[in-house]
């Protein structure tokens, strides 16, 4: 069987088969959360990045060469380049619904919700119901309470349903402190208090 990425993106050694992580540097092989990149040094980070567009230009309609090169650039802070990497694993009608949490948090820019354009809001929503439609999580609806209460109910704007409902949603599906933590983390911005 042959490999969903060709080569490891640390040490560039060929894959005989898909694999995960790497059987010659033990390195990860494909980025698929933000919590893989987690100990990845910057420098490292933008090593898997550039091999992933390598790859790419030889196989351009690979969904997880698009995911992981998107996981990369967000960890780089480079936010409109992850959102294109993300619509593009998006394009190849992925029913990850992380992808489409991921391209909602890239909508921002690295931005408060408050401070980013309604464009950008708006499309972080709609990215938002799409993961929920494909599998509905409480740390969805969070972000989802978080967008709706940071931009428009601090701009006295109205939105249904209100960011309580989501809230309420959120609540009722369930998510870890870890996953808030993340969240915040991700979006480079720190998380209300108003949310608990």
């Amino acid at each position: 069987m042959k490999t969903l990425i060709p080569r490891c993106p640390s040490c560039n050694n060929a894959l005989e088969q898909s694999v995960q992580v790497c059987e010659y540097c033990d390195s990860p092989v494909v980025i698929t959360s933000f919590s893989t990149l987690g100990g990845m040094s910057a420098p490292k980070v933008n090593k898997y990045a550039n091999a992933y567009k390598d790859m790419i230009s030889e196989n351009p309609d690979s969904e997880i060469l698009a995911i992981s090169l998107g996981m990369c650039f967000m960890r780089l802070k480079l936010y409109d380049k992850a959102y294109e990497a993300f619509d593009k694993a998006i394009s190849a009608y992925t029913e990850n619904p992380e992808v489409y949490f991921m391209a909602a948090v890239c909508a921002l820019g690295g931005k408060k919700a408050f401070l980013a354009g309604k464009a950008n809001v708006d499309k972080a929503i709609s990215m938002l119901k799409i993961a929920i439609d494909i599998e509905p999580r409480g740390i969805f609806y969070y972000f989802d309470a978080y967008l709706r209460f940071d931009f428009y109910k601090r701009k006295a704007l109205n939105i249904r349903p209100a960011y309580t409902d989501s809230l309420m949603l959120a609540n009722r599906l369930g998510y870890s402190h870890a996953d808030v933590q993340t969240l915040f983390e991700l979006l480079g911005v720190e998380a209300p208090a108003e949310l608990g």
